[in-house]
């Protein structure tokens, strides 16, 4: 479940909220955040690739967050295969 705040038809108006709320052991959000952390090089790439979509997609949430979906799911993956968790 994802509650959001601040988005209109014109973009973003002030300041936004994410709230998730996940079912227990859906821990997806945590690999990555753990594994940007402990990988500088794929942080930096992940920067990078917000900034290159957010000039591009300024207004357009769905097709901002639907561009990242690739590396998301590579870098989750990457993060599974080598987590203790």
């Amino acid at each position: 479940m994802m509650f959001v705040k601040g988005y209109t038809e014109e973009g973003m108006k002030g300041q936004s909220f994410h709230i998730h709320l996940r079912y227990k052991g859906d821990w997806n959000e945590i690999y990555f955040r753990n594994y940007l952390i402990e990988h500088p090089h794929f942080a930096k790439e992940y920067e990078q690739l917000k900034i290159d979509l957010s000039a591009r997609y300024k207004y357009d949430r769905e097709a901002y967050t639907n561009s990242k979906t690739d590396f998301v799911k590579r870098i989750v993956k990457l993060a599974r295969e080598s987590s203790s968790l």
